[in-house]
């Protein structure tokens, strides 16, 4: 999630929107050395993966790592910018390239906090899995608000009751109460219903940041 936010940030320092922020349009690729930035996920390709022989949480050789990159700029363009007639569906108040609408007062622009909205229902969807976007398509404030109730008791209910995050299983829970607060205290400010009271993008990575601080303070404490 961090290195989607750094690609967005450096979109948003050239003053320039995604727009179609969404996980059809992120691609991994593998890297020639594991860094503590890489993304660990599974080799589907290795034999013994695939004939079930190896446990693969278990087995380091069958883990591969990997950077993300947004990719797909078709519905870029300039912070402000309007829509071109083209790019509007009729009778909808769709005019999001993922088919999402972020609420916004001008939903003809092109907007950095459409990103920032964005972004946050990318992250619900990494921790979650599938969840139903089309809730998050420019809902009212009260639609809003039940939606976010409801992640938040399925990210208490995953994370509380599993004591594991991100590969790591904690046998205290005040270490993992806290992440599980901050989680949810980015998913909020991601989806604020007002586009002004969403974070800047700078002020989403240094909430990862603060996030990645208390994993490797745990990872120090064990």
């Amino acid at each position: 999630f961090k290195q989607i936010c750094n690609a967005v940030a450096a979109l948003h320092n050239k003053n320039l929107v995604h727009n179609d922020i969404k996980l059809d349009n992120i691609t991994l690729r593998v890297d020639d050395v594991r860094t503590d930035n890489s993304i660990i996920i599974p080799d589907l390709y290795h034999p013994d993966l695939q004939s079930g022989t190896k446990e693969r949480n278990d087995k380091q050789e069958l883990l591969v790592p990997c950077s993300a990159f947004l990719i797909d700029f078709g519905w870029s363009g300039l912070d402000g910018q309007k829509f071109p007639e083209s790019e509007i569906i009729k009778n909808t108040n769709i005019t999001y390239g993922n088919d999402i609408s972020a609420p916004y007062e001008d939903e003809n622009k092109k907007n950095k906090a459409h990103d920032i909205w964005a972004l946050g229902v990318l992250l619900c969807q990494l921790l979650l899995g599938p969840i139903d976007s089309r809730n998050f398509d420019n809902p009212d404030e009260e639609t809003l608000n039940t939606e976010i109730e409801k992640l938040t008791k399925l990210i208490n209910s995953k994370f509380a009751s599993q004591k594991k995050f991100m590969g790591l299983r904690f046998k205290s829970n005040s270490f993992l109460n806290r992440i599980i607060e901050l989680i949810i205290h980015i998913i909020k400010d991601l989806l604020s219903h007002k586009a002004a009271d969403r974070p800047k993008i700078t002020q989403v990575i240094k909430m990862v940041e603060h996030l990645e601080g208390i994993i490797k303070e745990y990872e120090k404490s064990l």
